[in-house]
C-alpha cells in the first residue's frame, strides 16, 4: 500500500484549507495510507531526531524530516498547499525516483512533491548531508531545500514530470492564471500561499498581482498585512472593484456582443465552471448518468474529489459499477447505483465492455467506456474504427440485463432534489434523457454530455431544447450548456475579482474607449 506523506511542525493548528486539500487527496486515492508528521512523531526519525530538536526554522525541520521519511518509508511526499486534481497510478508513480519542479529549470527542484520507492540512497545522502554540515536557517530553500535537492538530484537517476503536473501556476500568478490554462496533464495544483515571506516581499507580490489584474488574492494577502500601505493598498483594490462593477452594469447594455472568444474557452471548460460553482457552495446536487469506473475520462472527478457534494452516480456495466465503488470508496456525500436511466422503468439489454478481457486484447482505454444499448452505432458498430479492432471489442462484449430507473425513482434516490449539475455520458441515449429530465422541470445550471454517439438530427433536436435557457459549448466530443445566469454570474466573478474580461471584454473596450 502505498503511503502519503504531509508534515506539520510547530504548535499551530494546520489550517482548515489545508485539512481540505488532504481530505481530497483521500477521497482520491481511497486505497492507499495517509500519514500527518508532526512533533510527536521526531522519535520515529532515529537518524534526524537530535538535529530535529536543535533547528529553530520549522521549514529547515521539515526538508530534513521529509529526507528520512522518505529514505525510511518510500511513497509519496506533499506539501500541505496542493489541492488535487486529476488521479495517477500510484504504483507507477513510487517505482522510481519522480519529481516536479515549478519551472523547466533544472539547478535547483522543488519539494512540495516527491514520489520514491523506500530506501532510495538519495534521501540518504541529503540527511547525512544535513547532519553533517553548517545550515543556515535563514535560508533553508539554499541549504536544505530546492537547492540542494536540485544539487542532489543530478548525481541520481529521476523522472522528472512537467512543471504543470503540480505546479500549473508561478509563485508571483494568481490562482485565478489556470482557468486559461491546459489543465489536462495536472495532478495537483501548488496554491502559492507565499507564508515564508517576509512583509516586504509580501507587498511587492500583492503589487504584481494587482498589476496582472486579480484583486482576489491581493486582498488576501493585504489582509493579513498591517499600517498605512495596507490601508492604501486596501482602498485601491475596492476602488478597482468598484469601477469593474460599474463598468458591466453599463457596458453590456452597450455593447451587447457577449460571443466566447477562442482564447478565452478554457476559462468556460465544465470541470473550471463547476469547481467556481462548488466554491461558491458545495451543497449543489450531482447526477451522473454514466459514470464509467470514475476516473476514465471523467469531467467531474476533480469536483467530486475535492468538494465531496451531495451526488447520484449511475453506471449500469457491472464491470466498471465495481471499479465505481473502489475510485469512490472516500466520499461519504455520493450514492452510486448499478443501473441505467430512462423514460420508463424497468430492464434493457447492455452491450457491456470486460475490462479485463479489452486489456488482455491490448485494447485502447477508451473502449473500456463504450458500453452502450446500441451495437449499430459509432465503435460499437464498427463505424469509426477498422473491422480488426471492432472484432476484437466484440469479443470483450457481454450482453447483459440491467436494471432501469426513472426520473420519479432517479430524483427519490437523490433525497427529492433535481440536478444542479448534470452529466450524461450514454453512449447514444443522451438526448433522450436530457429531454426526460428537463420534460420533468429540472434547469440544471450545468449539463454536461457527449455528441460523440448521436446522430445529427438528436444533436440538433437537443440543442434547440437548450437554446432557451442555457448557452452551448462544444469541446470536442462532449458539449456543455450553461444556464444563462450561470454564465453571467461567472464571467462577472472572472472579470470583477480576477481582471479577466471574457466575454465582456467587447463591453470593457468599449467603455474604456468612452472615456
Amino acid at each position: 500500500m502505498t503511503t502519503f506523506h504531509r508534515i506539520w511542525f510547530g504548535d499551530a493548528t494546520i489550517p482548515e484549507r489545508y485539512e481540505q486539500y488532504w481530505r481530497a487527496w483521500q477521497r482520491q486515492f481511497p486505497q492507499c495510507r495517509f500519514v500527518t508528521w508532526t512533533d510527536a512523531d521526531i522519535d520515529r526519525l532515529p537518524l534526524s531526531r537530535d538535529r530535529l530538536q536543535e533547528f529553530t526554522s520549522h521549514a529547515t525541520r521539515a526538508d530534513l524530516a521529509r529526507y528520512e521519511i522518505l529514505h525510511a518509508e518510500g511513497g509519496i511526499y506533499l506539501d500541505c498547499d496542493i489541492r488535487p486534481h486529476l488521479p495517477f497510478a500510484v504504483d507507477d508513480m513510487t517505482s522510481r525516483l519522480t519529481v516536479c519542479n515549478e519551472t523547466e529549470a533544472t539547478d535547483y527542484c522543488s519539494i512540495g512533491f516527491i514520489a520514491t520507492p523506500p530506501g532510495h540512497p538519495l534521501f540518504l545522502e541529503l540527511t547525512n548531508h544535513i547532519l553533517q554540515s553548517p545550515i543556515d536557517e535563514t535560508r533553508p530553500n539554499v541549504s536544505t531545500g530546492p537547492w540542494l535537492f536540485g544539487a542532489a538530484l543530478q548525481r541520481h537517476p529521476h523522472r522528472r514530470l512537467p512543471p504543470a503536473a503540480f505546479y500549473p501556476y508561478l509563485y508571483d500568478e494568481p490562482l485565478a492564471a489556470t482557468r486559461m490554462r491546459d489543465l489536462d496533464q495536472t495532478f495537483g495544483v501548488h496554491i502559492w500561499g507565499g507564508s515564508w515571506l517576509t512583509p516586504a516581499a509580501k507587498q511587492d507580490i500583492a503589487l504584481k498581482l494587482l498589476g496582472k489584474g486579480d484583486i482576489a488574492e491581493t486582498a488576501a494577502i493585504v489582509a493579513r498585512l498591517d499600517g498605512p500601505w495596507a490601508q492604501d493598498a486596501a482602498a485601491m483594490i475596492d476602488t478597482i472593484r468598484d469601477i469593474r462593477e460599474k463598468t458591466l452594469q453599463v457596458g453590456p447594455a452597450l455593447f451587447p456582443d457577449l460571443a466566447i472568444r477562442p482564447h478565452d474557452r478554457p476559462a468556460f471548460e465544465f470541470a473550471k465552471v463547476v469547481d467556481w460553482l462548488l466554491s461558491q457552495d458545495a451543497d449543489r446536487m450531482v447526477w451522473q448518468i454514466g459514470a464509467a469506473d470514475g476516473t476514465l475520462v471523467d469531467p467531474l472527478r476533480p469536483a467530486l474529489v475535492n468538494y465531496d457534494p451531495p451526488a447520484v452516480l449511475l453506471e449500469p456495466n457491472p464491470h466498471l459499477f465495481a471499479m465505481l465503488k473502489q475510485a469512490y470508496a472516500g466520499n461519504c456525500n455520493s450514492r452510486l447505483l448499478p443501473v441505467a436511466y430512462g423514460t420508463r422503468a424497468g430492464t434493457l439489454i447492455l452491450n457491456a465492455i470486460d475490462p479485463a478481457r479489452a486489456v488482455a486484447l491490448a485494447l485502447p482505454d477508451w473502449v473500456l467506456g463504450i458500453s452502450s444499448v446500441y451495437d449499430d452505432r459509432k465503435a460499437l458498430g464498427g463505424k469509426t474504427i477498422d473491422a480488426a479492432t471492432t472484432e476484437r471489442i466484440h469479443r470483450c462484449i457481454d450482453r447483459i440485463p440491467v436494471p432501469v430507473i426513472d426520473h420519479p425513482m432517479m430524483l427519490a434516490e437523490a433525497g427529492g432534489r433535481a440536478p444542479d449539475i448534470l452529466v450524461v455520458d450514454a453512449e447514444g441515449m443522451d438526448r433522450e434523457i436530457i429531454d426526460d429530465i428537463l420534460v420533468q422541470g429540472a434547469r440544471p445550471q450545468v449539463i454536461h454530455f457527449e455528441i460523440q454517439c448521436l446522430d445529427p438530427a438528436d444533436q440538433q433536436g437537443l440543442l434547440a431544447a437548450l437554446a432557451e435557457h442555457y448557452a452551448v459549448i462544444a469541446f470536442g466530443n462532449d458539449m456543455t450548456a450553461y444556464r444563462h445566469d450561470v454564465m453571467l454570474d461567472y464571467a462577472r466573478a472572472l472579470y470583477v475579482e480576477h481582471g479577466l474580461p471574457t466575454i465582456f471584454a467587447g463591453a470593457v473596450a468599449g467603455i474604456n474607449g468612452l472615456a
